[in-house]
């Protein structure tokens, strides 16, 4: 579901890059073309079906007709918006995963492990037809810092240059 909803055409983007190379890897394709190409034959996108990411709404979403001639709408992004997005962010689809409660309160939990490790996180969200937004999954991301960062840092350090970093990432990944 998660490679449903990443652009196979913008090959620079980090995150649907690693995506849809870990997509090819679970389906045993030979290159992410050959990957994308296949399921694309087996959910094909609506017309005007795919919303990309922008910095307001942080996810993105496809709506495609599987291959069991249902639709599909996934959509990947910060957890908290594919848990429940915000009417107030002019995104073009809204929603509340099923039980939401319940799921926030074990997304979050999972979400902050996974964040004290490192990992920065993706949630996952599928609807079959009419029926209800169900939380699929959450997907880890490992971005370790450039080989040469430790070695920059001290440099700059020598300098007498105080260092201070900014992310909107978790806390423990600027750590890591």
């Amino acid at each position: 579901f998660a490679s449903i909803a990443s652009n196979d055409a913008n090959k620079d983007d980090p995150i649907d890059s690693a995506v849809l190379r870990a997509y090819a890897e679970s389906v045993g394709a030979a290159s992410v073309d050959d990957a994308v190409t296949a399921r694309k034959k087996q959910y094909v996108l609506e017309k005007d079906g795919f919303v990309g990411f922008n910095a307001i709404v942080k996810r993105t979403s496809a709506t495609v007709k599987g291959p069991d001639g249902k639709r599909y709408f996934c959509a990947k992004g910060m957890v908290d918006v594919i848990l429940k997005t915000n009417p107030e962010d002019e995104g073009v689809h809204q929603w509340e995963v099923e039980d939401y409660p319940n799921m926030s309160q074990q997304v979050h939990q999972a979400d902050a492990t996974l964040g004290v490790s490192g990992f920065k996180t993706l949630g996952v969200c599928v609807r079959v037809d009419d029926g209800p937004f169900k939380f699929a999954g959450i997907l880890p991301i490992m971005d370790p810092p450039r080989h040469d960062t430790k070695q920059t840092i001290a440099k700059i350090k020598d300098s007498n240059v105080a260092v201070k970093m900014i992310t909107g990432d978790h806390h423990n990944i600027g750590k890591e």
